[in-house]
């Protein structure tokens, strides 16, 4: 959608963002390709939108042994409450147009709740823990 609307401004790339080396190839590409970098969209886990993915996808017959795997899947989607691709693209284009762009956006109403308690739980974990975190400072060493 954004490629179509901003031809060349725009340059979607696909990659495996475990492989530490395909990354660093997309981001000299991309870099290549503007001369510079402003704006680096990671799409890793955007969550359900309301397009036509599924239905241009090719199924492969089914295995038991991924069963389980399978219905925990598709239980995790049917609960999901699915984006528009439209609204996101407008709220990319908000934060590019910004005068003050975040470093990191979390982009869906179900992430920064998810995360406040992921961070709580961190948080509580390592002021548990301060006093053995602290301690492995040391004494100051002259």
């Amino acid at each position: 959608m954004l490629k179509e609307r901003f031809g060349d401004l725009v340059l979607p790339m696909a990659l495996d963002l475990t492989d530490a080396e395909q990354v660093r190839q997309v981001v000299q590409q991309a870099h290549a390709h503007f001369g510079k970098l402003d704006v680096v969209l990671n799409n890793a886990e955007p969550g359900a939108y309301v397009t036509e993915f599924g239905a241009s996808g090719k199924r492969v017959p089914e295995m038991d042994v991924y069963t389980a795997v399978r219905k925990q899947v598709f239980t995790r989607l049917s609960n999901e409450k699915c984006g528009n691709a439209q609204a996101t693209a407008e709220a990319v284009l908000k934060i590019v147009d910004a005068a003050e762009p975040p470093l990191r956006f979390a982009l869906g109403s179900e992430i920064l709740p998810m995360a406040r308690g992921t961070y709580a739980d961190r948080l509580a974990t390592w002021e548990a823990w301060e006093s053995v975190s602290n301690a492995a400072q040391g004494s100051p060493m002259q």
